[in-house]
């Protein structure tokens, strides 16, 4: 299971009551974790960093200001990173 990716793995059989509990561990865990992510403001993107309620992208060399139609899709694309999205 961990060679495979996992963090946590469980054997046949096993309990269900033990299954709920790890859900449980786990949830405790990640509780919040999203909402975080989304109220994000800032982001780091190799040199660049994007500040989206300033909506600046800027490098050590240059600041841009951004329309607010450019931040708004660089943002989504940020919280997004190494997925493929639909418009």
């Amino acid at each position: 299971g961990f060679k495979a990716g996992g963090d946590d793995y469980m054997t046949k059989p096993f309990s269900h009551e033990e299954l709920l509990l790890r859900i449980e561990a786990i949830l405790r865990r990640t509780r919040g974790q999203g909402e975080d992510e989304r109220n994000r403001q800032s982001f780091e993107l190799g040199d660049y960093t994007f500040d989206h309620r300033n909506l600046m992208l800027s490098h050590p060399e240059e600041e841009r200001k951004l329309t607010r139609k450019e931040a708004e899709v660089l943002r989504l694309l940020c919280m997004h990173r190494d997925q493929v999205l639909t418009r």
